[in-house]
């Protein structure tokens, strides 16, 4: 799957096979350099840029495009303005910008970190300051991870699943209504 989505993917599309790792399956990963982060699966060395035109130019060829435009070698962090496609390759949409994937992992992982050991303020402020995150990126990205502003400070509310809607029975009048009242 990982290979398939480029090298990198959201850990929640595969959360469920990433809970049946045991302890030596996660070793093997990381001998493999595959980052299991706290907000996406990735392989580092595909965020590097030559590896971004690699795979540009591969996406280009399967999808029949032209060849995405690709973010400067050294950005950190996108605005809206940037072709998603491009972007896609090595960065996670927060909100209306783009910040890299390995970035988005270290202020994950540093508000876990934090509110593992008892710390007051979850956010990597340098970090966060250096790469020109904006309040309301920061918002957005602490929602991701599974943090709400309360008043001054954050509260950790958990991450949160997709609900599913329970299976209802067929719509009245359609032919899968007609079929059900065939069965009895």
């Amino acid at each position: 799957m990982l290979v398939d989505a480029g090298g990198q993917m959201p850990r929640r599309t595969i959360a469920a096979q990433l809970s049946q790792l045991d302890k030596a399956d996660r070793h093997v990963l990381h001998r493999l350099r595959v980052r299991l982060g706290a907000l996406d699966v990735y392989v580092q060395s595909l965020l590097k840029p030559a590896a971004q035109q690699w795979r540009g130019a591969l996406l280009a060829v399967r999808s029949g495009q032209p060849m995405p435009r690709l973010p400067a070698p050294s950005a950190a962090t996108l605005d809206g303005s940037a072709d998603p496609r491009g972007a896609a390759l090595a960065f996670r949409r927060i909100g209306n910008d783009w910040l890299r994937i390995d970035l988005a992992d270290r202020l994950a992982s540093h508000a876990h970190q934090v509110r593992q050991h008892g710390g007051e303020d979850p956010v990597d402020r340098a970090l966060a300051t250096s790469l020109g995150l904006d309040e309301p990126t920061i918002r957005h990205l602490m929602a991701e991870i599974g943090f709400v502003p309360a008043g001054e400070a954050w509260s950790w509310r958990g991450q949160r699943r997709p609900r599913r809607r329970a299976p209802q029975g067929p719509r009245p009048g359609s032919v899968f209504a007609a079929l059900a009242g065939l069965k009895r």
